[in-house]
């Protein structure tokens, strides 16, 4: 049994990491229609199968991905190292002829992610179907157990050939919630090789909180808010919502429907108020390469990230604090309080184009004697005043003075 302090330092690692890149790649990407085409199709697996014959991955280039997640502020990174469809993008060393190795590509694509990450010091993380069209054992029930033989020996191959990794990824237990997945066997085959890994596996859209097996590290929200948690899980367990940029996790050539940057920024400091990760997906297209829109929206979320990077990673919701509305406070370990503030164009008329007024806001839950409060990102002091009495403080709140700012704003409480 696992003792709780190697536990909690691997929670507070993972969560100090604070965002993260997400990308789905696999042989749906040449279809150009997202990742679930297979099943949205009805695509028997003898037909699909060949799409490995055309499978090329001239424009998969992760050094340069891992330099715009750089640039965003990106810590960690995770990759679809095999998705529903059954196809791996690493070397099977067969077990499989389903492989990125039996492709024209005829190399270790995750070989390749790696050694990106560890250039460019962003900490690699694997995800990995646990379910399978294309294996009969899987898709028709013939024989489930070996079924999970082979993907247990497949996830001990990526823990063993590869160097450190951070964490896997898992996706699918919720397709067949009555068979014997034989959970913690697997995490314990990571455990044994990995031992620092984080263990996430996904419970799928509108599950949160569901737990697979006790080894488990994370609790995923897919696409939603990381609000509700199973109340039964009484173990130390980070959260990370995923998102993606689009309305797809893998490549749609006309989803043009995009979050906007501010969406993006806005929701990643929501995640942050309520303690957990935020996992950004990007969509590489069918030869690899990340649209060059997604790109652009590393490059400006980056400017936020750098901007407030201490509060941003460092820090840890404030108890007790409450706001008029999603503004939330952290404190660092170092004692430091941050108030990120949110919405100024959109909900405050004083605010203008010309940067002309004020707003006052009044927070609740602050104990501490509070000897100035000013902008993280230009030190522009603010007047405030502090009530002991019900542990309030308004502070008037004023705009940059050309009317232009990120939609969430820092302020620095100095005590």
């Amino acid at each position: 049994m696992e003792n709780n302090e190697s536990i909690t330092s691997r929670i507070s690692n993972f969560e100090n990491l604070g965002f993260g890149l997400f990308m789905h790649y696999g042989l749906y990407s040449q279809v150009k229609r997202g990742e679930w085409i297979q099943w949205i199709d009805k695509i028997p697996a003898s037909e699909y199968a060949p799409l490995i014959n055309t499978f090329n991955a001239d424009g998969f280039n992760p050094r340069e991905t891992m330099a715009y997640a750089k640039k965003a502020g990106m810590k960690y990174a995770v990759l679809t190292t095999r998705h529903h469809e059954g196809f791996s993008l690493y070397d099977t060393k067969g077990l499989s002829d389903f492989d990125v190795m039996h492709s024209p590509v005829g190399k270790d694509l995750i070989r390749i992610y790696v050694d990106a990450c560890n250039e460019f010091d962003i900490i690699p993380f694997f995800y990995h179907t646990t379910i399978d069209w294309h294996d009969e054992r899987y898709y028709n029930r013939t024989d489930f157990d070996g079924y999970i033989d082979y993907l247990h020996k497949s996830i001990e191959l990526l823990c063993t050939n590869y160097g450190k990794i951070g964490g896997f990824w898992f996706d699918g237990n919720w397709d067949a919630p009555n068979e014997n997945w034989r959970a913690d066997e697997m995490y314990e085959i990571i455990r044994k090789h990995q031992p620092d890994c984080i263990i996430a596996n996904n419970p799928g859209i509108g599950f949160a909180g569901k737990i697979y097996g006790q080894e488990e590290d994370v609790i995923c929200f897919e696409q939603g808010a990381p609000d509700v948690i199973d109340s039964g899980n009484t173990r130390l367990r980070a959260k990370e919502m995923s998102q993606t940029i689009n309305s797809h996790w893998a490549f749609w050539a006309k989803d043009t429907s995009y979050k906007s940057v501010n969406e993006i920024i806005k929701m990643m400091c929501y995640c942050r108020s309520k303690g957990s990760n935020y996992l950004l997906n990007l969509t590489p297209n069918d030869i690899g390469n990340i649209p060059t829109i997604q790109k652009g929206m590393l490059e400006i979320i980056g400017d936020f990230t750098k901007e407030y990077a201490k509060s941003f990673y460092n820090g840890k919701p404030l108890l007790n604090f409450k706001s008029e509305n999603e503004d939330f406070a952290v404190k660092t370990k170092d004692g430091e309080i941050y108030i990120f503030a949110y919405d100024f164009y959109e909900n405050d008329p004083l605010y203008s184009v010309n940067g002309v007024g004020t707003c006052r806001k009044t927070y609740t839950g602050i104990t501490s004697d509070i000897k100035s409060i000013c902008w993280a990102d230009n030190n522009e002091k603010l007047e405030f005043s502090q009530d002991k009495t019900n542990n309030s403080v308004s502070i008037n709140e004023t705009n940059f003075k050309d009317g232009t700012c990120f939609p969430v704003r820092v302020m620095k409480l100095c005590i």
